[in-house]
């Protein structure tokens, strides 16, 4: 598939949200050891996980530069979009591949 660069594994911390993270939280929570912050799979996982259900959570880093050591412009809503837009298609065939696997 030719995403080998694109996918790794890491420590991934929620945050409340409904905002990014701005630099300076982003440099708090890699020092308490996260790779990449997120606003929705942890809860959904839990929702999930009460009811029963197995759960196998993939994301998609959007923002990763606000991780960047020393970054210090909050990720915009627009770049974020973007990211998404230009990823889409492989995260599409990456999801039809692990469900075809399962």
């Amino acid at each position: 598939m030719g995403i080998g660069k694109l996918m790794h594994e890491g420590v991934y911390v929620c945050c409340c949200g409904p905002t990014y993270d701005t630099p300076a939280e982003a440099r708090l929570l890699q020092m308490l050891g996260a790779d990449v912050a997120g606003m929705s799979t942890t809860a959904e996982t839990i929702v999930a996980h009460h009811a029963g259900m197995r759960v196998l959570a993939l994301a998609l880093v959007a923002n990763r530069e606000s991780f960047e050591l020393g970054h210090e412009q909050k990720a915009s809503h627009e770049e974020v979009l973007e990211i998404g837009l230009q990823r889409g298609e492989t995260m599409a065939t990456l999801l039809t591949r692990v469900l075809a696997a399962l």
